[in-house]
Protein backbone atom coordinates (compact mmCIF):
# COMPACT_ATOMS: atom_id res chain seq x y z
CA UNK A 1 0.00 0.00 0.00
CA UNK A 2 1.55 3.28 -1.11
CA UNK A 3 0.36 6.83 -1.28
CA UNK A 4 1.50 8.94 -4.22
CA UNK A 5 2.49 12.57 -3.97
CA UNK A 6 -1.03 13.36 -5.17
CA UNK A 7 -2.35 11.65 -1.99
CA UNK A 8 -4.11 8.92 -3.97
CA UNK A 9 -3.60 5.32 -2.81
CA UNK A 10 -1.78 2.94 -5.12
CA UNK A 11 -2.42 -0.78 -5.17
CA UNK A 12 -5.75 -0.75 -3.33
CA UNK A 13 -7.95 -0.11 -6.38
CA UNK A 14 -7.98 3.54 -5.35
CA UNK A 15 -5.70 4.75 -8.10
CA UNK A 16 -8.36 7.06 -9.48
CA UNK A 17 -10.39 7.63 -6.31
CA UNK A 18 -9.29 10.19 -3.72
CA UNK A 19 -12.69 9.94 -1.93
CA UNK A 20 -12.03 10.31 1.82
CA UNK A 21 -14.04 7.25 2.79
CA UNK A 22 -12.21 4.90 0.45
CA UNK A 23 -9.50 3.71 2.84
CA UNK A 24 -11.59 3.90 6.00
CA UNK A 25 -12.83 0.31 5.77
CA UNK A 26 -9.41 -1.11 4.89
CA UNK A 27 -7.71 0.71 7.76
CA UNK A 28 -10.50 0.29 10.31
CA UNK A 29 -11.36 -3.34 9.69
CA UNK A 30 -8.23 -4.94 8.24
CA UNK A 31 -4.97 -3.11 8.92
CA UNK A 32 -5.10 -1.28 12.23
CA UNK A 33 -6.93 -3.85 14.41
CA UNK A 34 -4.01 -6.21 13.82
CA UNK A 35 -1.60 -3.43 14.77
CA UNK A 36 -3.56 -2.71 17.97
CA UNK A 37 -3.17 -6.33 19.09
CA UNK A 38 0.32 -7.10 17.82
CA UNK A 39 2.08 -3.73 18.16
CA UNK A 40 2.45 -3.79 21.94
CA UNK A 41 3.83 -7.36 21.76
CA UNK A 42 6.51 -6.57 19.18
CA UNK A 43 10.16 -5.87 19.98
CA UNK A 44 10.66 -2.11 20.39
CA UNK A 45 12.60 -1.67 17.14
CA UNK A 46 9.95 -3.49 15.09
CA UNK A 47 7.13 -1.56 16.77
CA UNK A 48 8.90 1.73 16.05
CA UNK A 49 9.26 1.00 12.34
CA UNK A 50 5.70 -0.32 12.04
CA UNK A 51 4.33 2.69 13.93
CA UNK A 52 6.20 5.18 11.76
CA UNK A 53 4.91 3.58 8.57
CA UNK A 54 1.32 3.62 9.75
CA UNK A 55 1.61 7.07 11.32
CA UNK A 56 1.86 8.61 7.85
CA UNK A 57 -1.45 7.00 6.86
CA UNK A 58 -3.19 8.08 10.07
CA UNK A 59 -1.83 11.62 9.89
CA UNK A 60 -2.93 11.91 6.26
CA UNK A 61 -6.52 10.85 6.97
CA UNK A 62 -7.08 12.46 10.36
CA UNK A 63 -8.11 15.73 8.75
CA UNK A 64 -10.38 14.17 6.10
CA UNK A 65 -13.89 15.56 5.97
CA UNK A 66 -16.69 13.33 7.19
CA UNK A 67 -18.13 11.61 4.15
CA UNK A 68 -21.75 12.17 3.17
CA UNK A 69 -22.32 8.45 3.79
CA UNK A 70 -21.36 8.51 7.48
CA UNK A 71 -21.11 4.73 7.69
CA UNK A 72 -17.87 5.01 5.73
CA UNK A 73 -16.41 7.61 8.07
CA UNK A 74 -17.42 5.47 11.05
CA UNK A 75 -14.61 3.02 10.23
CA UNK A 76 -12.12 5.74 11.16
CA UNK A 77 -13.43 5.57 14.75
CA UNK A 78 -12.05 2.03 14.98
CA UNK A 79 -8.94 2.79 12.93
CA UNK A 80 -7.80 5.77 14.98
CA UNK A 81 -8.38 4.02 18.30
CA UNK A 82 -6.50 0.95 17.07
CA UNK A 83 -3.56 3.07 15.99
CA UNK A 84 -3.51 4.76 19.39
CA UNK A 85 -3.46 1.38 21.15
CA UNK A 86 -0.89 -0.16 18.83
CA UNK A 87 1.49 2.79 18.93
CA UNK A 88 1.12 3.46 22.65
CA UNK A 89 1.39 7.17 21.86
CA UNK A 90 -0.91 9.18 24.17
CA UNK A 91 -1.20 11.97 21.58
CA UNK A 92 -3.07 9.56 19.33
CA UNK A 93 -5.41 8.58 22.16
CA UNK A 94 -6.40 12.24 22.35
CA UNK A 95 -6.70 12.51 18.56
CA UNK A 96 -8.95 9.43 18.48
CA UNK A 97 -11.12 10.95 21.21
CA UNK A 98 -11.30 14.29 19.35
CA UNK A 99 -12.25 12.56 16.11
CA UNK A 100 -15.01 10.62 17.90
CA UNK A 101 -16.38 13.88 19.32
CA UNK A 102 -16.32 15.39 15.83
CA UNK A 103 -18.19 12.35 14.48
CA UNK A 104 -20.85 12.47 17.21
CA UNK A 105 -21.35 16.20 16.70
CA UNK A 106 -22.49 15.47 13.15
CA UNK A 107 -25.34 13.19 14.12
CA UNK A 108 -29.03 13.94 13.78
CA UNK A 109 -30.70 15.19 17.01
CA UNK A 110 -32.53 11.84 17.17
CA UNK A 111 -29.14 10.10 17.48
CA UNK A 112 -28.56 8.57 14.05
CA UNK A 113 -26.02 9.38 11.38
CA UNK A 114 -27.48 10.55 8.09
CA UNK A 115 -26.84 8.39 5.05
CA UNK A 116 -26.35 11.53 2.95
CA UNK A 117 -25.56 15.08 3.96
CA UNK A 118 -28.28 16.64 1.81
CA UNK A 119 -31.83 15.33 1.79
CA UNK A 120 -33.53 15.03 -1.59
CA UNK A 121 -36.88 13.52 -2.56
CA UNK A 122 -35.03 10.51 -4.00
CA UNK A 123 -32.50 9.94 -1.23
CA UNK A 124 -33.53 9.89 2.39
CA UNK A 125 -31.37 9.61 5.49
Amino acid sequence: MTMGEDEVWRGANADMDPYPGFMAFVMGQKTLPVFALAGPQMPADVRTVWTEGLRHVVDRHFADPLTSARNQSSHWLVALQCFAEGSGDPRYQELARSWAQRFVAGQHPAGFQARVAVQTPLISG
